[in-house]
């Protein structure tokens, strides 16, 4: 079963309207740091490997803003991802139209005397960041605070709020990496096949598909009880005529991922391993159904195919070249 779902949303007030003006940065610096800092610290602090706690995917970011007018958001935002530099952006007003009043050409330089430069879909004010301590936490959120001052003009007049989130990419479903029998025959079921027979000893269930009739093969015993780490699907294909090596090779080079022998002088066996070592879902399952059946009508195609009966024979009766020394 899939881990815990990451997504977690959550907000503050760092520092309420006063009706007495901010007189300093200091002043600032002195009532928001702390709480800025660790939450910063917070978004961009990953353990050193996977297994003590992140996935692919996973991600957090970072948002500090006060809004002086509904219409109007000024903000610096942090986008982190595990082992990755911070992606910093400060409002440009671009897609933000409310803020343009508060970023002019003087703020735009102050800004990009900070290493800032336009880019991306919102034409923000970007940066890439290390923060890979508390002290560079503390760091980056000075000059957050420093921001807000010198460039918004924000002197306490509006509240200063932090929105923080824990998200991820990663899907959560339930995940097989083996299965018993029973265990594949009620997953088949529920993709939609019909159970012909199959036996909770026997690692083989028989399955069909509308008129296609095949079956699947349970391999790869894990120890300690009845389960099976590989599943093989199986089905029998017939030609009306004899089959050559060159067409049994022409079939495997044609069609990915599965294999076909001869059965016998007019029929071929098709199969199509699925190892589930690593864990599975039920949708990769389904999408391995459909390769095979795509796969399968391929193989169809190619026996019944005059073009590729008389390619055959062309090059049976096809001289050899000469050979390069």
């Amino acid at each position: 079963m899939a881990g815990t779902e990451r997504n977690r949303s959550e907000q503050e007030v760092i520092l309420t309207a006063g009706r007495t003006p901010l007189a300093s940065l200091e002043e600032l610096t002195e009532a928001c740091l702390p709480t800025l800092t660790a939450r910063l610290w917070a978004t961009c602090c990953w353990p050193a490997t996977m297994a003590e706690g992140w996935k692919i995917g996973d991600h957090n970011f970072l948002i500090a803003e006060v809004r002086p007018d509904p219409q109007t958001c000024l903000y610096v935002q942090f986008w982190s991802e595990p082992h990755e530099s911070v992606d910093a952006e400060v409002c440009s007003g671009e897609w933000n139209p409310g803020a343009v009043k508060y970023v002019r050409q003087q703020q735009r330089e102050k800004i990009e005397a900070l290493g800032y430069t336009v880019g991306g879909r919102a034409h923000n004010f970007q940066k890439e960041l290390q923060i890979e301590t508390s002290a560079d936490a503390e760091t980056v959120a000075r000059e957050v605070l420093g921001i807000f001052f010198e460039v918004f003009g924000y002197r306490g007049q509006w509240p200063l709020e932090l929105k923080w989130h824990q998200g991820e990419r990663a899907e959560h479903e339930p995940v097989y990496s083996s299965v018993t029998p029973d265990d594949f025959a009620k997953l088949a079921a529920h993709l939609g096949f019909e159970i012909e027979a199959h036996s909770r000893r026997q690692p083989v269930v028989h399955l069909r598909h509308g008129k296609r009739q095949f079956l699947a093969g349970l391999d790869g015993r894990v120890s300690g009880g009845n389960l099976y780490s590989i599943v093989v699907l199986q089905a029998s294909l017939t030609s009306p005529r004899a089959i050559g090596d060159a067409m049994v090779e022409r079939i495997n080079d044609t069609v990915p991922f599965v294999h076909v022998s001869r059965a016998e002088p007019q029929a071929l066996v098709l199969s199509l391993p699925l190892r589930l070592d690593g864990g599975v879902t039920a949708n990769w399952m389904a999408n391995a159904f459909q390769h095979w059946f795509a796969a399968w009508r391929a193989c169809e195609r190619l026996l019944k195919s005059p073009r590729a009966t008389q390619a055959m024979k062309a090059k049976r009766r096809r001289p050899a070249g000469p050979t390069v020394h």
